[in-house]
Protein backbone atom coordinates (compact mmCIF):
# COMPACT_ATOMS: atom_id res chain seq x y z
CA UNK A 1 0.00 0.00 0.00
CA UNK A 2 1.04 3.52 -1.02
CA UNK A 3 0.17 6.74 -0.29
CA UNK A 4 -0.64 9.21 -2.69
CA UNK A 5 -1.81 12.83 -1.47
CA UNK A 6 -3.18 13.64 1.69
CA UNK A 7 -5.68 16.77 1.79
CA UNK A 8 -7.45 19.03 4.20
CA UNK A 9 -10.84 21.59 3.94
CA UNK A 10 -11.70 23.30 6.49
CA UNK A 11 -8.74 23.04 9.02
CA UNK A 12 -7.19 24.77 11.76
CA UNK A 13 -4.63 27.29 10.90
CA UNK A 14 -4.79 26.53 7.13
CA UNK A 15 -7.81 27.63 7.07
CA UNK A 16 -7.88 27.59 3.27
CA UNK A 17 -6.62 23.87 3.26
CA UNK A 18 -3.46 21.75 2.93
CA UNK A 19 -2.10 19.31 0.28
CA UNK A 20 0.74 17.42 0.37
CA UNK A 21 1.81 15.28 -2.46
CA UNK A 22 3.74 12.01 -1.98
CA UNK A 23 3.98 11.34 -5.45
CA UNK A 24 7.04 12.93 -7.76
CA UNK A 25 6.03 15.98 -10.19
CA UNK A 26 9.30 16.27 -11.69
CA UNK A 27 10.82 13.92 -14.13
CA UNK A 28 12.68 11.40 -12.83
CA UNK A 29 16.12 10.70 -13.74
CA UNK A 30 17.62 8.86 -10.29
CA UNK A 31 15.73 6.17 -9.37
CA UNK A 32 17.04 5.69 -5.90
CA UNK A 33 15.16 8.78 -4.88
CA UNK A 34 11.96 7.17 -5.49
CA UNK A 35 9.96 4.31 -5.68
CA UNK A 36 7.93 3.03 -8.71
CA UNK A 37 4.22 2.54 -8.28
CA UNK A 38 3.13 1.66 -11.68
CA UNK A 39 4.54 2.87 -14.98
CA UNK A 40 5.54 6.73 -14.86
CA UNK A 41 3.88 6.69 -11.06
CA UNK A 42 6.82 6.98 -8.76
CA UNK A 43 6.20 8.05 -4.74
CA UNK A 44 9.06 9.90 -2.98
CA UNK A 45 11.22 8.02 -0.31
CA UNK A 46 11.93 11.88 1.18
CA UNK A 47 9.66 14.86 1.82
CA UNK A 48 11.26 17.71 3.35
CA UNK A 49 9.19 20.33 4.81
CA UNK A 50 10.63 24.06 6.05
CA UNK A 51 9.34 27.61 7.32
CA UNK A 52 9.73 29.98 10.03
CA UNK A 53 8.66 29.61 12.94
CA UNK A 54 4.82 29.31 14.25
CA UNK A 55 4.19 28.68 10.04
CA UNK A 56 2.41 25.33 11.02
CA UNK A 57 5.26 22.99 10.38
CA UNK A 58 4.38 20.61 13.77
CA UNK A 59 0.47 20.71 12.97
CA UNK A 60 1.18 19.74 9.45
CA UNK A 61 3.21 16.72 10.71
CA UNK A 62 0.34 16.10 13.12
CA UNK A 63 -2.35 16.15 10.31
CA UNK A 64 -0.24 13.55 8.27
CA UNK A 65 -0.24 11.53 11.17
CA UNK A 66 -3.49 11.40 11.83
CA UNK A 67 -4.84 10.60 8.14
CA UNK A 68 -1.56 7.94 7.81
CA UNK A 69 -3.10 6.36 10.97
CA UNK A 70 -6.64 6.10 9.81
CA UNK A 71 -5.99 4.69 6.59
CA UNK A 72 -2.58 2.92 6.62
CA UNK A 73 -2.91 1.85 10.71
CA UNK A 74 -6.50 1.56 10.95
CA UNK A 75 -7.06 4.06 13.77
CA UNK A 76 -10.38 5.29 15.05
CA UNK A 77 -10.97 9.05 15.72
CA UNK A 78 -10.80 8.21 19.52
CA UNK A 79 -7.30 6.40 19.28
CA UNK A 80 -6.19 9.48 18.45
CA UNK A 81 -4.71 11.84 20.55
CA UNK A 82 -5.77 15.20 18.27
CA UNK A 83 -4.68 18.67 19.48
CA UNK A 84 -7.07 21.36 19.97
CA UNK A 85 -8.17 23.61 17.24
CA UNK A 86 -6.50 20.94 14.48
CA UNK A 87 -10.28 19.49 13.13
CA UNK A 88 -12.99 21.81 12.93
CA UNK A 89 -17.10 20.97 12.34
CA UNK A 90 -16.71 19.48 8.57
CA UNK A 91 -13.17 19.57 8.55
CA UNK A 92 -12.85 17.56 5.09
CA UNK A 93 -9.89 14.71 4.24
CA UNK A 94 -8.50 13.19 1.28
CA UNK A 95 -6.55 10.41 1.10
CA UNK A 96 -5.71 8.55 -2.45
CA UNK A 97 -3.49 5.66 -1.42
CA UNK A 98 -2.99 2.43 -4.36
CA UNK A 99 -3.55 -1.01 -3.01
CA UNK A 100 -2.87 -4.35 -4.82
CA UNK A 101 -3.58 -2.95 -7.99
CA UNK A 102 -5.92 -0.56 -7.05
CA UNK A 103 -6.30 3.13 -7.26
CA UNK A 104 -8.53 4.30 -4.20
CA UNK A 105 -9.33 7.99 -3.01
CA UNK A 106 -11.48 8.37 0.52
CA UNK A 107 -13.20 11.57 1.19
CA UNK A 108 -13.71 11.56 4.88
CA UNK A 109 -16.22 14.51 6.31
CA UNK A 110 -15.81 14.97 10.24
CA UNK A 111 -18.19 15.92 13.09
CA UNK A 112 -17.28 17.22 16.34
CA UNK A 113 -19.90 16.49 19.68
CA UNK A 114 -18.79 18.63 22.72
CA UNK A 115 -19.20 15.21 25.66
CA UNK A 116 -18.63 16.10 29.50
CA UNK A 117 -15.47 18.24 29.22
CA UNK A 118 -14.07 16.93 26.44
CA UNK A 119 -14.42 16.54 22.36
CA UNK A 120 -15.36 13.88 20.39
CA UNK A 121 -14.99 13.15 16.90
CA UNK A 122 -17.37 11.13 14.08
CA UNK A 123 -17.15 10.72 10.79
CA UNK A 124 -20.57 12.36 9.43
CA UNK A 125 -19.96 10.94 6.05
CA UNK A 126 -17.48 9.39 3.93
CA UNK A 127 -16.95 8.16 0.52
CA UNK A 128 -14.87 6.19 -1.61
CA UNK A 129 -13.84 6.21 -4.65
CA UNK A 130 -11.97 3.48 -6.72
CA UNK A 131 -10.32 2.95 -10.02
CA UNK A 132 -8.17 0.23 -11.91
CA UNK A 133 -4.74 0.96 -13.72
CA UNK A 134 -6.13 0.28 -17.01
CA UNK A 135 -7.33 3.61 -16.21
CA UNK A 136 -4.35 5.34 -15.84
CA UNK A 137 -3.15 7.36 -18.57
CA UNK A 138 -0.90 9.32 -17.66
CA UNK A 139 0.41 11.11 -14.33
CA UNK A 140 -2.42 13.59 -14.85
CA UNK A 141 -5.30 10.80 -14.86
CA UNK A 142 -4.43 9.50 -11.23
CA UNK A 143 -5.94 12.48 -9.62
CA UNK A 144 -9.35 11.78 -11.95
CA UNK A 145 -11.94 9.99 -9.90
CA UNK A 146 -15.44 9.27 -11.24
CA UNK A 147 -16.79 5.72 -9.73
CA UNK A 148 -18.21 5.68 -6.07
CA UNK A 149 -17.22 2.17 -4.56
CA UNK A 150 -19.07 2.86 -1.44
CA UNK A 151 -20.81 5.93 0.37
CA UNK A 152 -21.32 5.73 4.38
CA UNK A 153 -24.73 7.24 4.32
CA UNK A 154 -25.91 4.85 2.02
CA UNK A 155 -24.48 1.65 3.89
CA UNK A 156 -26.01 -1.94 4.19
CA UNK A 157 -27.80 -1.52 7.63
CA UNK A 158 -26.01 -4.58 8.89
CA UNK A 159 -22.60 -3.09 7.98
CA UNK A 160 -23.38 0.31 9.62
CA UNK A 161 -24.63 -2.04 12.90
CA UNK A 162 -21.01 -2.77 13.69
CA UNK A 163 -19.36 0.02 11.99
CA UNK A 164 -18.84 2.53 15.08
CA UNK A 165 -19.48 6.75 14.31
CA UNK A 166 -15.50 6.90 15.06
CA UNK A 167 -14.31 4.06 12.82
CA UNK A 168 -13.67 4.85 9.42
CA UNK A 169 -15.06 2.91 6.22
CA UNK A 170 -11.02 2.48 4.88
CA UNK A 171 -10.35 -0.37 7.00
CA UNK A 172 -12.90 -2.30 4.49
CA UNK A 173 -10.00 -1.94 1.85
CA UNK A 174 -6.96 -1.87 4.06
CA UNK A 175 -6.18 -5.76 5.83
CA UNK A 176 -2.87 -5.06 6.45
CA UNK A 177 -1.43 -1.46 5.72
CA UNK A 178 2.45 -0.53 5.67
CA UNK A 179 4.21 0.22 9.50
CA UNK A 180 4.03 3.80 10.83
CA UNK A 181 6.64 5.74 13.54
CA UNK A 182 6.98 8.91 14.34
CA UNK A 183 9.61 11.25 16.74
CA UNK A 184 6.95 13.47 17.87
CA UNK A 185 6.73 12.59 21.17
CA UNK A 186 10.45 13.41 21.60
CA UNK A 187 10.70 16.72 19.99
CA UNK A 188 10.85 18.98 22.85
CA UNK A 189 11.58 15.34 25.33
CA UNK A 190 14.29 14.09 24.53
CA UNK A 191 14.49 10.42 26.58
CA UNK A 192 15.83 6.99 26.10
CA UNK A 193 13.50 4.63 24.44
CA UNK A 194 12.93 1.69 27.05
CA UNK A 195 11.72 -0.68 24.80
CA UNK A 196 14.45 -0.42 22.11
CA UNK A 197 17.41 -3.00 22.42
CA UNK A 198 20.32 -1.31 21.94
CA UNK A 199 21.93 -1.58 18.83
CA UNK A 200 26.02 -0.65 20.03
CA UNK A 201 26.66 0.20 16.07
CA UNK A 202 24.02 2.80 16.11
CA UNK A 203 24.89 4.41 19.62
CA UNK A 204 28.91 4.24 18.53
CA UNK A 205 27.98 6.33 15.35
CA UNK A 206 26.58 9.28 17.91
CA UNK A 207 29.33 8.25 20.60
CA UNK A 208 32.45 6.35 20.46
CA UNK A 209 33.30 5.94 24.08
CA UNK A 210 30.36 3.87 24.84
CA UNK A 211 31.03 -0.05 25.26
CA UNK A 212 27.69 -0.96 26.10
CA UNK A 213 24.11 -0.16 26.96
CA UNK A 214 21.73 -2.80 28.84
CA UNK A 215 18.82 -3.34 30.96
CA UNK A 216 18.94 -4.54 34.54
CA UNK A 217 16.86 -7.99 34.44
CA UNK A 218 15.94 -7.17 38.24
CA UNK A 219 15.27 -3.66 38.01
CA UNK A 220 14.78 -2.70 34.38
CA UNK A 221 16.90 -0.01 34.84
CA UNK A 222 19.71 1.40 32.17
CA UNK A 223 23.01 0.01 32.54
CA UNK A 224 25.79 1.56 31.11
CA UNK A 225 29.57 0.93 30.64
CA UNK A 226 32.13 3.12 29.28
CA UNK A 227 35.55 2.19 27.24
CA UNK A 228 38.78 2.64 29.67
CA UNK A 229 35.93 2.74 32.47
CA UNK A 230 37.01 0.15 35.57
CA UNK A 231 34.47 1.18 37.50
CA UNK A 232 32.22 -1.05 35.27
CA UNK A 233 28.67 -0.92 34.59
CA UNK A 234 26.74 2.45 35.52
CA UNK A 235 22.56 2.73 36.65
CA UNK A 236 20.59 4.55 35.82
CA UNK A 237 16.60 5.34 35.05
CA UNK A 238 15.75 5.56 31.55
CA UNK A 239 13.98 9.28 32.47
CA UNK A 240 17.76 10.19 33.93
CA UNK A 241 19.83 8.41 30.86
CA UNK A 242 20.56 11.91 29.22
CA UNK A 243 22.85 12.23 32.59
CA UNK A 244 25.42 10.17 30.89
CA UNK A 245 24.23 10.07 27.30
CA UNK A 246 24.32 13.26 24.87
CA UNK A 247 21.05 14.52 23.26
CA UNK A 248 22.09 13.38 20.14
CA UNK A 249 22.97 10.17 21.35
CA UNK A 250 19.72 9.31 22.13
CA UNK A 251 17.68 10.98 19.32
CA UNK A 252 20.19 10.09 17.13
CA UNK A 253 19.50 5.91 18.11
CA UNK A 254 16.43 6.13 18.64
CA UNK A 255 15.89 7.52 15.38
CA UNK A 256 18.15 4.34 13.55
CA UNK A 257 16.54 2.05 15.75
CA UNK A 258 13.02 3.34 13.85
CA UNK A 259 14.15 3.55 10.35
CA UNK A 260 15.44 -0.17 10.67
CA UNK A 261 12.19 -1.36 11.36
CA UNK A 262 10.22 1.05 8.45
CA UNK A 263 13.11 -0.23 5.99
CA UNK A 264 12.65 -4.23 6.69
CA UNK A 265 8.65 -4.11 7.07
CA UNK A 266 7.99 -1.12 4.38
CA UNK A 267 6.21 2.48 5.93
CA UNK A 268 6.65 5.56 6.76
CA UNK A 269 8.73 7.73 9.31
CA UNK A 270 7.50 11.19 10.47
CA UNK A 271 10.05 13.20 12.20
CA UNK A 272 9.36 16.55 13.62
CA UNK A 273 12.38 19.19 13.42
CA UNK A 274 15.27 16.31 12.27
CA UNK A 275 17.93 18.64 12.81
CA UNK A 276 17.79 18.96 16.97
CA UNK A 277 20.73 17.72 18.91
CA UNK A 278 22.16 16.12 15.76
CA UNK A 279 25.14 16.83 13.68
CA UNK A 280 24.57 18.11 9.89
CA UNK A 281 26.17 15.23 8.47
CA UNK A 282 24.66 12.73 10.20
CA UNK A 283 21.13 14.40 9.17
CA UNK A 284 22.46 14.05 5.84
CA UNK A 285 23.00 10.36 6.60
CA UNK A 286 19.56 9.74 7.75
CA UNK A 287 18.57 10.98 4.46
CA UNK A 288 20.73 9.34 2.84
CA UNK A 289 19.75 6.15 3.97
CA UNK A 290 16.07 6.86 2.40
CA UNK A 291 17.62 6.97 -1.23
CA UNK A 292 19.95 4.03 -0.95
CA UNK A 293 18.23 0.80 -3.17
CA UNK A 294 20.78 -1.87 -0.57
CA UNK A 295 19.03 -0.47 2.58
CA UNK A 296 15.82 0.69 1.68
CA UNK A 297 14.30 -1.88 -0.26
CA UNK A 298 10.72 -1.72 0.69
CA UNK A 299 9.97 1.34 -0.75
CA UNK A 300 10.03 3.75 2.65
CA UNK A 301 9.35 6.95 2.82
CA UNK A 302 10.76 10.18 5.45
CA UNK A 303 8.47 12.88 6.54
CA UNK A 304 10.54 15.35 8.43
CA UNK A 305 10.59 19.37 9.49
CA UNK A 306 13.60 21.49 9.72
CA UNK A 307 14.37 24.95 10.53
CA UNK A 308 17.92 24.69 9.02
CA UNK A 309 17.49 24.94 4.84
CA UNK A 310 21.20 24.29 4.51
CA UNK A 311 19.65 20.37 5.01
CA UNK A 312 17.98 20.76 1.29
CA UNK A 313 21.02 21.21 -0.21
CA UNK A 314 21.95 18.06 -0.22
CA UNK A 315 18.35 16.64 -1.36
CA UNK A 316 18.44 16.75 -5.53
CA UNK A 317 14.85 16.80 -6.05
CA UNK A 318 12.54 20.11 -5.50
CA UNK A 319 9.61 18.51 -5.97
CA UNK A 320 9.31 16.53 -2.36
CA UNK A 321 10.49 20.01 -0.65
CA UNK A 322 7.02 21.82 1.11
CA UNK A 323 7.85 25.35 2.22
CA UNK A 324 5.49 26.70 4.77
CA UNK A 325 4.66 30.46 5.41
CA UNK A 326 1.64 32.33 6.69
CA UNK A 327 -0.13 35.43 4.98
CA UNK A 328 -1.15 38.55 6.48
CA UNK A 329 -4.59 36.97 7.33
CA UNK A 330 -1.72 34.73 9.86
CA UNK A 331 -2.99 31.82 7.59
CA UNK A 332 -0.50 28.89 6.85
CA UNK A 333 -0.20 28.66 3.07
CA UNK A 334 2.25 24.72 2.29
CA UNK A 335 4.04 25.66 -1.22
CA UNK A 336 5.99 22.89 -3.31
CA UNK A 337 9.05 24.37 -3.68
CA UNK A 338 8.99 22.58 -8.02
CA UNK A 339 6.25 24.88 -8.26
CA UNK A 340 8.04 28.06 -7.65
CA UNK A 341 11.79 27.47 -8.09
CA UNK A 342 12.64 25.94 -11.09
CA UNK A 343 16.56 26.32 -11.25
CA UNK A 344 18.68 23.74 -10.05
CA UNK A 345 22.07 25.89 -10.23
CA UNK A 346 20.88 27.92 -7.20
CA UNK A 347 21.11 26.90 -3.89
CA UNK A 348 18.06 26.03 -2.34
CA UNK A 349 19.15 27.69 1.09
CA UNK A 350 20.70 29.97 -0.73
CA UNK A 351 16.88 30.72 -1.81
CA UNK A 352 15.24 30.65 1.04
CA UNK A 353 17.44 32.38 3.14
CA UNK A 354 17.19 35.42 1.04
CA UNK A 355 13.46 35.57 1.47
CA UNK A 356 12.81 35.51 -2.40
CA UNK A 357 9.81 33.30 -1.34
CA UNK A 358 7.93 36.19 0.53
CA UNK A 359 7.71 34.80 4.00
CA UNK A 360 10.70 31.80 4.36
CA UNK A 361 12.75 33.93 6.67
CA UNK A 362 12.16 36.73 9.44
CA UNK A 363 11.25 40.08 8.01
CA UNK A 364 14.13 42.59 8.16
CA UNK A 365 11.60 45.58 9.61
CA UNK A 366 11.17 43.00 12.35
CA UNK A 367 15.06 42.39 13.12
CA UNK A 368 15.28 45.69 13.01
CA UNK A 369 12.72 46.78 15.84
CA UNK A 370 14.41 43.83 17.66
CA UNK A 371 18.04 45.44 17.22
CA UNK A 372 16.70 48.46 18.59
CA UNK A 373 14.77 47.57 21.21
CA UNK A 374 17.77 45.85 22.49
CA UNK A 375 19.49 48.85 22.40
CA UNK A 376 17.47 50.58 24.71
CA UNK A 377 17.02 47.86 27.15
CA UNK A 378 20.99 47.72 27.37
CA UNK A 379 21.42 51.65 27.86
CA UNK A 380 18.72 52.23 30.15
Amino acid sequence: MKILTIKYKNIGVFRDGVILDFTAKDRVSDMSQVTQLYETIYTQRVIGITGPNASGKTTLLKLLQLALKIVVRNYGLNDLEISEGILLENTEMTVDFYSKGVFYRLVSTIGIKNVALHKEYYFKEEVVYKKFKSEIKNKNSINAFNTIELRRSEMDSTLKKFLKPHDSIVSQYVEEGPVLMDTLINTNANFYNASTKSVMSFINLFDSSIEDIKSDEESNDLMIKFKNDRDGYIKSTYLDAENYLSSGTIKGSTILNKIAFVMKNGGYLIIDEIENHLHKKLVQLLINIFNDDDINVSGATMIFTTHYSEIFDSVDRKDNIYVLIRDEKFTSIALRYSDIINRNDIKKSDILLSNYIDGTSPKYEDITRVKELLCKLVKS
